[in-house]
Order: C-alpha cells, then structure tokens, then sequence
C-alpha cells in the first residue's frame, strides 16, 4: 500500500507543477480589493459612499446587497446614478458583477452606495462599519471614513 500512495503524492506534486491541480482558499475579503473609500453625508442623514473594488478571483463577483453594521436602523442600497434627458435620477440596482481580475469604481456621478437613514455624532460616528453581500452570501466588512457636506444656509 505505501508504494500506492508514494505514487499518488508524486503525482500530485507533478500535477500541481504543471498548473493542472488548483488550491483555492477564500480570504475574509472574498477575493475582493476595497481601496479608495469614503463616505459624504448631508445634514438630512442621506450618504454618498464611494469606492473602489477589485476581483482578485478567476471568476466574475456580484454584489447584492448592503448592510450598514453599526447603524442597524440605516438603509443602504447599491445605486446607479442616470441621465434622461436633462433630469438625473439616482436608481437602485439589484446587483453590481465584476468580471474576474477588474474593478468597478463607486463614484459621484456613476455606482455608488447610498446609505438612508443615518444619525450621525460628530467625533463619536466617523466611520461606517458597511457589509457588501455577495451572491455568494460572503460578506466582505469594509470599514468607511465619513465627512460632512455643509450646505449654505
């Protein structure tokens, strides 16, 4: 039996060398890069929060749903900012799929999440604690600083 399973490490060894067997293990990231982020808050509670993200995985990621972790009464929705028009309108999107090996940038203008419902304390709240959800149910945890917009009175 030992010359039975010699045999099979060595071929396992030279399987591997030649890129035929694959070992895959998920992070807590979900094979998702988050750099760039940050949250803009309005004195109304309504947050703009932008992003990048990066699929690191060989196959395409799809977010599809958002949790604010560390404000549970807060709605947050993947958003996609569109034109008709002269109007612009901000419309949720079901999902947002990012292929294998690309980004997606959450930006003003564009894809962005946006967070309902806040109330915030400046110096105890500047950050938010927010969950993408993955159609996978991964959740990947990705921590936001916040800023405030003053608007003229």
């Amino acid at each position: 039996m030992r010359p039975l399973y010699a045999g099979l490490a060595v071929l396992a060894v030279v399987l591997a060398a030649a890129g035929i067997l694959a070992f895959r293990s998920l992070d807590s990231s979900g094979g998702l890069e988050v750099t760039d982020q940050r949250a803009v808050i309005l004195p109304s509670g309504v947050a703009g929060v932008y992003m990048t993200i990066t699929n690191t995985r060989g196959e395409e990621v799809c977010i599809v749903g958002v949790e604010v972790k560390n404000h549970p009464n807060a709605r947050a929705e993947i958003h996609q900012t569109r034109a008709r028009g002269e109007e612009v309108e901000m419309v949720p999107v079901g999902e947002l799929c990012i292929p294998p090996q690309s980004s997606v940038r959450l930006k003003p203008g564009s894809y962005h999440i946006m967070v309902m419902g806040l109330s915030l304390q400046p110096g105890r709240d500047d950050s938010l604690v927010i969950d993408l959800i993955l159609d996978s149910n991964e959740r990947v945890e990705v921590i936001v600083e916040v800023s405030a917009v003053k608007i003229p009175e």
